[in-house]
């Protein structure tokens, strides 16, 4: 999703990132770039934009897969998904175990859960 590859590019650059340069490296045109821009500032994450210099990211209260996976890359014990919204994390994570042959650590995170575990 545009979006994702466009918070990504801007938590990997860490500073000013020029708009063509971005549309350029994504395959995406200007328009396209800003919009996805006003997008992820519209779901909270703080984008600071400068029309000489471009986009920098500053930061966001939410849960993101894109930093908390910067975070943890150089970790090979852990297996990280993040979700805006999923039915269960443990549910996710018991799908995980019983369908897939990793002996890593697994972290499932969510901003939202539509069930919650009794406890």
């Amino acid at each position: 999703m545009l979006k994702d590859e466009i918070l990504t590019a801007l938590i990997d650059h860490q500073s000013w990132l020029n708009g063509n340069e971005l549309a350029s490296q994504l395959g995406v045109t200007r328009a396209g770039v800003s919009k996805a821009i006003q997008q992820l500032k519209a779901s909270g994450y703080q984008i600071a934009v400068d029309h000489a210099k471009g986009y920098r990211f500053v930061g966001t209260k939410h849960l993101s897969r894109q930093l908390i996976q910067r975070q943890m890359e150089s970790s090979t014990l852990w297996k990280l998904e993040v979700w805006d919204e999923v039915t269960s994390t443990q549910d996710r994570a018991k799908e995980i175990i019983a369908n897939e042959s990793d002996d890593r650590f697994i972290a499932v995170i969510a901003n939202h859960q539509t069930r919650v575990m009794d406890g």
